[in-house]
């Protein structure tokens, strides 16, 4: 009895020290990135984990907005424990220990905190960042996973079941199913590989449906339309709006039995672009199967896993709304926005000093002026290239008097010719330049207040046959500068 009772107490004990909780990522960090800088990618960082105190690598990724070329990451710092490989491809940093060492999760946590992102571009997108255990790409916007797995003239059918066989961290894999540009971007362009994805026609000719993951599982088990027919060229068009990326204008074809959906060899097409082809591909060259590309999360039974998690930094935007150009005394102010918290306004391009903080610069201004805005508090991006926002303020012109003018109509033929440009405008000018001003005349002091029922040019005025006298006084001069 007491026998039985210790094997299944060491039976118990062996079973619980066997499981192994899989780590948690938390990290914060939501700024605004600095044109042309590098800047750190997050503001806190944690790895908990219950069972170890080391791991293989820490993979972070550009998982949003990437750029080949322009973007970067870069471990900064002093950091000996740590050692760091950038694929450019994919966007992604590895972070791992030296040699054949698993890296501890206090080097990794402080080496995170020198992570820093830098893009060459003066006018960069939104950027996201990802944090993950393992090394498949993840996105924040599914809370997915994805990996291309390498297997030359794997057939669809086969690709399927192996996809369905794997598993990442408890979660069930499955053939990619791609509905939106970010999943195409981390799945299909920066798994830096072409191969099957979950998709095909097989049940009705041009009803391409998800047949895969959790897409698949919708509709009875027919998976999600998302297009029909041939390509663009032959009239094919998307489903209910759905995404998708064929390899324009052509794709799909059907040129010979295609009903499985291939990432497309960017030899023939655009990065990330789809076509179809037949199981098995058809010989080899740039249609030849290189592998497929597996997603993990969404299915059910998944458990809730903290393996991954993101951050960003944000791009800055400012523009001008409302500048100026005319009299001071119809100024009314100016106006600019921005997608951060508050507009900074300085009298100088570079330095300077701040004279405003606000959207609507309300002071008063006498002269011709430049102001120079930046999204950037005082101290913050000092080099961000100020926007000029210039504000012409014209002389105020000055109506000279007019005396009354008296036409008669000598030839008894009812109508008289007056030009108020030739006759009159040189004489309220005076010494001002006539090309710096507009003179308009009106019936009455309101329409020249408002700029309405101005006699055209020259005025024809009087109805009366018999001779007599038109009297013209001059009410008000409209100056448009």
């Amino acid at each position: 009895m007491i026998k039985r009772v210790f094997l299944f107490l060491l039976f118990t004990c062996q079973f619980t020290f066997s499981q192994n909780i899989p780590p948690e990522i938390f990290s914060e960090g939501n700024e605004f990135y600095c044109p042309l800088s590098q800047q750190n990618i997050v503001t806190d960082f944690n790895i908990i984990d219950v069972d170890n105190t080391t791991i293989d690598a820490l993979y972070i990724q550009i998982s949003e907005g990437y750029v080949v070329v322009e973007d970067l990451l870069t471990l900064t710092g002093n950091h000996p424990g740590i050692q760091q490989t950038w694929d450019t491809v994919t966007g992604k940093l590895e972070l791992r220990g030296v040699g054949d060492a698993e890296a501890l999760y206090t080097d990794l946590i402080a080496a995170v905190y020198d992570v820093k992102f830098s893009s060459s571009n003066p006018n960069p997108t939104d950027k996201s960042f990802s944090f993950t255990i393992g090394d498949a790409n993840y996105l924040d916007e599914t809370g997915h996973y994805y990996e291309f797995i390498s297997l030359v003239d794997v057939t669809w059918t086969e690709a399927e079941a192996f996809a369905e066989g794997e598993t990442y961290f408890g979660l069930q894999g499955y053939l990619a199913t791609i509905t939106s540009e970010a999943e195409n971007q981390i799945a299909a362009i920066q798994t830096n590989d072409v191969g099957w994805i979950g998709a095909s026609d097989l049940a009705t000719e041009g009803d391409w449906r998800w047949v895969t993951g959790p897409e698949g599982l919708e509709n009875g088990g027919t998976g999600v339309p998302f297009w029909s027919g041939n390509g663009i060229s032959a009239g094919g068009s998307a489903v209910n709006g759905q995404y998708s990326n064929w390899n324009n204008p052509n794709e799909p074809n059907n040129a010979g039995q295609e009903h499985y959906a291939h990432v497309t060899s960017p030899n023939v097409g655009e990065i990330g672009s789809w076509n179809d082809l037949p199981d098995p591909a058809s010989g080899g060259g740039n249609y030849q199967s290189q592998g497929f590309i597996v997603e993990y999360g969404g299915m059910p039974g998944d458990p809730v896993l903290n393996l991954s998690s993101s951050t960003s930094l944000l791009a800055p935007s400012i523009s001008v709304i409302n500048t100026f150009s005319g009299c001071q005394n119809n100024y009314s102010g100016l106006e600019a926005e921005s997608n951060t918290e508050n507009i900074y306004w300085y009298d100088s391009p570079i330095d300077g000093n701040l004279i405003f903080t606000g959207t609507n610069y309300n002071l008063e201004i006498n002269e011709t002026s430049s102001f120079y805005i930046t999204p950037f508090s005082p101290g913050q991006c000092d080099s961000y290239n100020r926007i000029e926002v210039l504000v012409t303020i014209f002389d105020t012109p000055t109506a000279n008097s007019v005396a009354d003018i008296a036409i008669c109509d000598d030839d008894n033929d009812g109508i008289n010719s007056f030009d108020f440009i030739t006759d009159v405008t040189p004489t309220v000018l005076g010494t001002q330049d006539p090309l710096s001003f507009s003179v308009t005349y009106h019936p009455t002091q309101e329409d020249a207040d408002l700029n309405t029922n101005a006699y055209g040019v020259p005025l024809q005025q009087c109805s009366n046959p018999r001779k007599r006298i038109c009297t013209y006084r001059k009410r008000k001069q409209r100056y448009l500068l």
